[in-house]
């Protein structure tokens, strides 16, 4: 209990943290733990996860309201917002979408477990034989592709990443087989370092100053329930929508719920906060990661060869299932973020102007840190996995300057052994 304890202060500092900051996402966080993958559980992997996810969508909005700086890219859609608001009126805003965030944790947490108790079931589970994985991929991948801004950018990148995903069948066709070996070098991580981390840092352009203001009460109005439980709905169906799910959330609940903007920011922060929880469901009963996040650790988890979603069911802590010991513990993280938002607001201020100028270099020392890590976790060619990473950051930047989303790729690429097993059972058992 005493690695949960500590693991738990860990995931709330880091959660907070990349809240706070701009341009740190969730998924930069949660690559923290590969230096320690030996050291940590299966339950302590999925608390550290939770606690990133939930808390950088608590403190997203902290950031944002406060600041004016987007700390998370959820955040983005009402920024502008926030500049016709009086410091009254925002810090009302993160008492309001604090209650929001923490209500929309709650009900999603409540949802989740309810589908996750019938979707886990023994009977279900037996149905996942390959015709039943055939049809589930075959949805994924017309759901990845018809919610795409680039709808053949998308099929092409999936494509290419089922062909470069590593195989273990080996009766594949020969070409198949020499395709993986030309790139045994590409790793998930540096191919989500590549294609995501290094064309935002190169993107990424801070102010150097934070505007400050001296903060005081906030004026308590009533709490807008109606509009947090509209933007709990909305966010628990972009949820299950792949991709960037909390953004899509946030998005959706404030460009298409009706209301003042300051209704439509406490819907937005609902939304993307229930959006991160009911995400889960595809990866805690099939296996299915659908965020880039999810994919991170689930390659953690494939690296401590543990089998998924097999893994969820296991006991972890107490006799509990994996699967529902991180429903359980994102229950708790909603009641700690609550309280911690609502408090130390001088302190999340003094943090961001401390840190916010220094942001690069943060990042530059993370990437490098975390790069080592993968090249000696992974039985690579370091010539050849730097040249690689050169030549997919280079995709990645091509990619980012025509908002084409590279999620495709990197699901492929985890994916695609699991797809092409399920593929080839299927068709082989047709002739």
């Amino acid at each position: 209990m005493t690695e949960l304890f500590v693991t738990l202060l860990a995931s709330v500092a880091a959660g907070t943290v990349i809240g706070l900051l701009p341009g740190l996402p969730i998924w930069l966080g949660v690559f923290l733990i590969f230096p320690w993958l030996d050291l940590l559980s299966p339950a302590q992997i999925m608390m550290y996860w939770m606690g990133i996810a939930i808390g950088s969508q608590y403190f997203g909005s902290v950031s944002t309201l406060l600041l004016r700086v987007p700390g998370e890219n959820s955040s983005l859609i009402y920024v502008r917002d926030t500049y016709s608001m009086s410091l009254q009126q925002r810090l009302d805003l993160v008492r309001q979408t604090a209650w929001g965030s923490a209500v929309a944790t709650v009900i999603s947490v409540a949802v989740v477990a309810v589908l996750y108790a019938v979707g886990s079931h023994d009977s279900i589970i037996a149905w996942t034989t390959s015709t039943v994985k055939a049809v589930i991929y075959l949805a994924l991948i017309l759901l990845l592709i018809i919610t795409a801004d680039h709808r053949g950018w998308a099929a092409g990148l999936l494509i290419l990443g089922v062909a470069m995903a590593d195989k273990t069948n080996q009766a594949l066709p020969a070409w198949i087989l020499q395709i993986n070996d030309a790139v045994s070098h590409v790793t998930i991580f540096s191919a989500m370092v590549a294609l995501i981390v290094i064309p935002e840092l190169l993107a990424y352009r801070t102010d150097r100053s934070v505007q400050k203001e001296k903060l005081a009460g906030s004026t308590d109005q009533p709490l807008q329930w109606w509009m947090m439980l509209k933007g709990t709905v909305v966010g628990c169906i972009s949820g299950l929508i792949p991709g960037m799910t909390a953004t899509i959330g946030s998005i959706s609940a404030y460009r298409f719920l009706p209301g003042t903007p300051a209704q439509r920011i406490i819907a937005a922060e609902s939304a993307n906060n229930s959006a991160i929880i009911t995400a889960l469901l595809p990866l805690l009963i099939i296996g299915l990661p659908i965020t880039v996040d999810e994919i991170i650790v689930a390659n953690a988890l494939t690296l401590k060869l543990l089998e998924i979603p097999g893994v969820f069911r296991a006991p972890a802590v107490g006799g509990m299932s994996l699967g529902w010991f991180t429903v359980a513990v994102a229950a708790i993280f909603a009641v700690i973020y609550f309280w911690l938002s609502q408090r130390f607001l001088p302190a999340y201020v003094r943090l961001v102007e401390l840190l916010h100028t220094r942001l690069r270099v943060i990042y530059v020392a993370m990437l490098a840190w975390l790069i080592y890590f993968d090249i000696t976790l992974n039985a690579v060619n370091i010539w050849t996995y730097v040249i690689m990473l050169v030549a997919f950051s280079g995709l990645g930047w091509w990619l980012r300057q025509r908002t084409i989303n590279p999620l495709p790729l990197l699901l492929g690429i985890l994916l695609g052994d699991s797809m092409t097993w399920t593929a080839y059972h299927v068709i082989s058992r047709s002739f």
